[in-house]
C-alpha cells in the first residue's frame, strides 16, 4: 500500500504542475498499463533485432485535474526495431530507432458490453526508445513516441465531455517501461530473451519522462497494487 501511495503521489505531483485550464476542457496527462510480456528476438535480420510487447492486465489514467480512473483490463502492444547495441561491461543497453506501439483500455459500462468494454485506445510510431539493464532480471527504458491515433468512449463518464490527450508543444508523448523476471541476465542484446510483468507509463507531454530511478518506483508501486492476470 505504501508503494502504491508513492506511485499516486508522484504522478499527482506531475499532473498538478500543469495549469488548470480556464475553460472546462480536460486533458489526459498520464496513462499507466500493467501486466504485459516482453519478447526480444536477437536473430531477426529484417529488423536488426526485434523487441515486442504484448498482453496486459490493468491500467490507470490521470487527468490534469488529478482525477483518476482504473481500468479492469488492458492490451499493451509494441514492436521496436532498428536496434543499436550499446552494451558495455556486461550491462545490457540498446537504442531502438523505429517501431510502433499501442494501448487499449477496457471497462464495464453499467454492466453492459458497450464497445466490447473498450473505453480508450491510443497508439502511434516510435521516434526512439532506449533500454538498459537495471538489475539481474530487470530492464528499464525511456523513449519519445508520436501519437498517431486516439479514441475515447463518449459514453463513459470518465472519458466523455471536453477531453483531449494532453500533448506538449512538440506534439510528442513520452514512454517509460520496465520489464522484470527476465528469462536470463542479459550482458548484451546478442541473445534471445523474454520478460514478465511489463509496466508501461505514457506521458502525454514528452517533457514529463522521469529518470530511470523514478520509473522503478512507479513500476514497483503499481505492480504491488494490482494483481497480474493472464488473458
Amino acid at each position: 500500500m505504501l508503494r502504491q501511495a508513492i506511485v499516486v503521489g508522484a504522478l499527482l505531483v506531475m499532473v498538478s504542475a500543469v495549469p488548470v485550464q480556464a475553460v472546462l476542457l480536460e486533458k489526459i496527462e498520464v496513462t499507466m498499463a500493467f501486466g504485459g510480456d516482453t519478447v526480444f528476438d536477437a536473430q531477426d535480420p529484417a529488423a536488426a533485432s526485434q523487441l515486442t510487447w504484448q498482453n496486459g492486465s490493468a491500467a490507470m489514467v490521470w487527468k490534469d485535474t488529478g482525477a483518476m480512473f482504473t481500468a479492469s483490463d488492458c492490451d499493451i502492444s509494441g514492436s521496436f526495431s532498428s536496434m543499436t547495441d550499446n552494451s558495455a561491461g556486461e550491462i545490457a543497453s540498446a537504442r531502438f530507432a523505429s517501431g510502433s506501439w499501442g494501448v487499449v483500455l477496457y471497462d464495464y459500462i453499467g454492466g453492459l458490453l458497450a464497445n466490447n468494454f473498450e473505453v480508450l485506445s491510443v497508439g502511434g510510431s516510435v521516434d526512439w526508445y532506449n533500454e538498459s539493464e537495471t538489475g539481474s532480471d530487470e530492464l528499464t527504458g525511456v523513449g519519445i513516441v508520436t501519437m498517431d491515433s486516439i479514441w475515447l468512449d463518449p459514453g463513459h463518464a470518465f472519458f466523455s465531455g471536453p477531453l483531449e490527450w494532453g500533448s506538449g508543444p512538440d506534439g510528442k508523448s513520452g514512454i517509460s517501461a520496465q520489464t522484470s523476471f527476465l528469462s536470463l541476465d542479459p550482458a548484451d542484446y546478442a541473445t534471445d530473451f523474454t520478460g514478465d510483468s511489463l509496466t508501461l507509463v505514457i506521458f502525454a507531454d514528452s517533457s514529463y519522462i522521469p529518470e530511470p530511478a523514478t520509473m522503478i518506483l512507479l513500476a514497483l508501486g503499481g505492480l504491488a497494487g494490482l494483481r497480474r492476470r493472464r488473458r
